[in-house]
């Protein structure tokens, strides 16, 4: 029963995360283990998906917004550095993952 209850639990918080929040993470899971296998440097790879995730953010999605801005569009991405933390955290999950 308790094992069942732990999923159970698990789940429910997992449901709590935002999908935003939840594609954030898998990308960095992803941008980790594809640097990793090139480098099989685990910091190089920790380090990189931090770059990714914060340029993604704090250079991408304002540069995409200022060009929609220019057209007369609405922004098509919200700058949020919440999106970076979750882009890391799966980086450094992917790491853990590894030691």
């Amino acid at each position: 029963m308790k094992t069942i209850e732990a999923i159970e639990k698990a789940a429910a918080a997992l449901a709590r995360i935002p999908p935003d929040k939840l594609l954030h993470f898998i990308g960095g899971m992803i941008v980790w283990h594809v640097v990793w296998r090139v480098t099989k440097n685990s910091a190089l790879a920790t380090l990189v998906t931090i770059a990714v995730a914060v340029l993604k953010e704090q250079a991408y999605d304002r540069w995409m917004n200022k060009r929609a801005a220019a057209r007369g569009e609405a922004p098509p991405h919200t700058v949020d550095g919440n999106d970076s933390v979750a882009t890391t955290l799966g980086g450094i999950a992917q790491w853990l993952t590894h030691l």
